[in-house]
C-alpha cells in the first residue's frame, strides 16, 4: 500500500459508499457461506476473522482508494458497521481532518507573522 497523501482528501459520502461497495463485492464473493447484508465484516470470513484488520488487503485497498490510513481501533469499529454507517462515518473523518489541518495551518501562519499572543498561564 502507497502512503497517504499529506493534504486530506474529502469525498462526497456518494463516492465514499461506491468506493466500500466496490471492495465488499470483490472479497464478499470469496467467502459464499455469508450474507449479502451489506455489512463491512462480510468482506472477511465470519466463520474466522482477521486478528489485525489493518493487515489484510481488503483494509489495504479501501485505504488505497480513499487515500487514507486508519489505526486499528478505527478499523475494528468499521467493520461492525454496514457499509452506509462505514460510508457516513469516514465521510466526517474526511472533514475534520480537513478542518484540523486548515486550522493548524492558520495557526502557524499566524505565529510565523507574529499574529499570536502569548498565554499567560497564571490568569487560567
Amino acid at each position: 500500500m502507497g502512503k497517504p497523501s499529506d493534504k486530506p482528501k474529502v469525498m462526497t459520502y456518494d463516492e465514499v459508499y461506491a468506493i466500500l461497495h466496490a471492495v465488499y463485492g470483490k472479497y464478499r464473493r470469496q467467502y459464499r457461506g455469508n450474507p449479502d447484508s451489506k455489512q463491512m465484516c462480510c468482506m472477511w470470513s465470519t466463520d474466522d476473522p482477521p486478528d489485525t484488520i489493518t493487515d489484510t488487503d481488503q483494509w489495504a485497498e479501501i485505504e488505497e482508494k480513499l487515500d487514507m490510513s486508519f489505526e486499528e481501533d478505527e478499523a475494528c469499529d468499521l467493520y461492525d458497521m454496514d457499509l452506509d454507517e462505514a460510508a457516513e462515518a469516514i465521510v466526517e473523518r474526511m472533514n475534520l481532518s480537513k478542518e484540523t489541518l486548515e486550522g493548524l495551518k492558520k495557526g502557524l501562519a499566524d505565529a510565523a507573522a507574529g499574529r499570536v499572543e502569548t498565554l499567560d498561564l497564571d490568569t487560567l
